[in-house]
Formats: structure tokens, sequence, C-alpha cells
């Protein structure tokens, strides 16, 4: 008689772990897009931040709650390379 509710719990456990798992991949694919979005070439100002939003608010929205999205542009160059003699 205790196996039904150890059972159900094992399953509930699995479920919420899924579901941890399945906020942060939406969460990382957001903070890729934004950043590709942000780098793109003419990209106009909150280009990353609006991606993102929209990313989170279209997949996510009763999964993750609270959520700001912040993007800070960096200016980094790729390394140039010389030609080769």
């Amino acid at each position: 008689m205790l196996i039904v509710p150890v059972v159900m719990v094992c399953v509930l456990l699995v479920v919420q772990f899924a579901l941890a798992y399945h906020a942060r991949q939406i969460a990382s694919a957001a903070a890729v897009d934004a950043a590709h979005a942000e780098a793109a070439f003419d990209a106009p100002p909150n280009a990353g931040t609006d991606t993102a939003q929209r990313l989170l608010d279209a997949n996510a929205a009763r999964l993750l709650t609270n959520v700001t999205v912040t993007v800070i542009p960096t200016r980094t160059m790729s390394p140039s390379r010389s030609p080769a003699p």
C-alpha cells in the first residue's frame, strides 16, 4: 500500500526536474538569440533585449515568471589575420 504514494512522488519529482531543465534551455536559447540580434549589422537599439523578451513571453510565459532581460553590449573584435607570406 505504500508503493503507490512513493511511485507518485517519484513521478512528480521527475516532472519537476524536467520542467526546470526545460526552463533553463529556453532561457539559454533566448540569451543566444539576444546576442545574435544585438550583434547584427545595423541592429536597432534594444534589439537583443526585445528579442529575448519576445522569446521568453512566447515560450515560457507561465514557466518563467518575473524575468528581467539585460543585454550589455561589448565592443570586442575578432583577431585579425595577417596575409600569409
